[in-house]
């Protein structure tokens, strides 16, 4: 039996894309993904056979979950490598796109960005 949604506590899922659709999108010369899927390739643990989608609530996770101490891992190496910050005004400005469709529908108010990384959605909302 697969894990409880993180989201609802729900148990059945259906995969949305494979480990190799991720692969494939991230040999793409300039995607983003590309770094993490090389860091991917040389720490073990962090692989995943799919991305799931919960049936009950559409939470999307990857599948098997990874262990803690591989999820830290990877947030202190990776994201302190710089090659993500590097790309900083880029995400921000996509972000900020982004937002801005988003606003058409819910409006003004507070904003939560959960799961934000180094914060360039929270910076983007900031200077909106």
């Amino acid at each position: 039996m697969p894990p409880p949604c993180l989201q609802c506590g729900a148990t059945e899922t259906h995969t949305i894309a494979s480990y190799e659709d991720f692969s494939a999108v991230a040999s793409i010369a300039d995607d983003e993904r590309k770094p993490i899927h090389a860091y991917m390739g040389a720490h073990p643990g962090t692989e995943f056979e799919a991305f799931v989608a919960c049936n009950a609530c559409g939470f999307i996770r990857v599948d098997p979950l990874p262990t803690a101490a591989t999820l830290m891992d990877f947030y202190q190496n990776y994201y302190a490598s710089g090659s993500y910050a590097g790309k900083r005004d880029k995400k921000i400005r996509r972000t900020a796109k982004r937002l801005a469709r988003l606003k058409r529908y819910v409006g003004t108010g507070r904003f939560l960005d959960v799961g934000c990384s180094v914060g360039f959605a929270v910076e983007a909302a900031r200077m909106a």
